[in-house]
């Protein structure tokens, strides 16, 4: 995978301003491990876009990356690619077999957060936290009428962090032993389902159930 990520820096020049946002993303810890590239193929910096802003525009806290399929990308990518749990923290869980580029909504379930305090969880045991999404088209007036047709979105992930895989099936129990509308519309009884997710020994194998019991 390749990604972007909006950086703001301090410069006096757009010249100064490339050079340095290059070097402090290439200090940024959160690439620590991640980057997998062979000696004789060192990972690639450009700057794409320069834009000069307020302060005030600064937001607070970091932005994720934003990650796309690379070509030339290795089969041992740290990101692996589909399937992933997505858990909303307390709310509901999916699994999602689409690449992340590709991932959808439609208007009314994006406005009601539904990539709100989200993370994925992925088939090497690493979860992936949400740190931003948002629609690539806006809603159009067809949309008001059909309701049900989904749109692009763009979703900023933070790496990594490799819980062992009980905390993701408390996480999930949590999650079941809730009363909303999302435990009430299940196909199986909440205690059956747990019982077999509490069975998995490999992260696949959670997924797998996951995505077969609800």
């Amino acid at each position: 995978m390749g990604f972007f990520l909006t950086q703001f820096v301090k410069a006096a020049t757009s010249d100064f301003a490339r050079a340095t946002v290059i070097e402090a993303v290439r200090a940024d810890p959160r690439l620590d491990g991640l980057i997998m590239n062979d000696d004789d193929d060192p990972p690639r910096f450009f700057v794409n876009e320069i834009d000069e802003v307020s302060e005030l525009d600064v937001p607070e806290g970091e932005l994720g990356f934003v990650l796309f399929d690379d070509e030339n990308q290795s089969p041992n990518s740290a990101f692996s690619p589909p399937p992933y749990l997505v858990i909303r923290k307390g709310v509901a869980f999916w699994v999602e077999n689409r690449r992340l580029s590709d991932w959808t909504a439609t208007p009314q379930a994006f406005n009601e957060g539904c990539f709100r305090n989200a993370c994925l969880y992925d088939i090497h045991g690493d979860l992936w936290q949400i740190v931003r999404a948002e629609l690539t088209i806006q809603p159009s007036f067809i949309n008001t009428i059909l309701p049900w047709r989904h749109l692009p979105v763009r979703i900023e992930i933070r790496p990594r962090a490799r819980p062992d895989i009980a905390d993701i099936v408390a996480e999930v129990a949590a999650i079941l032993e809730s009363v909303n509308s999302f435990t009430e519309n299940l196909n199986h009884k909440p205690a059956d389902i747990l019982r077999y997710l509490r069975s998995a020994t490999q992260p696949s194998e959670l997924i797998q159930y996951a995505e077969k019991y609800p």
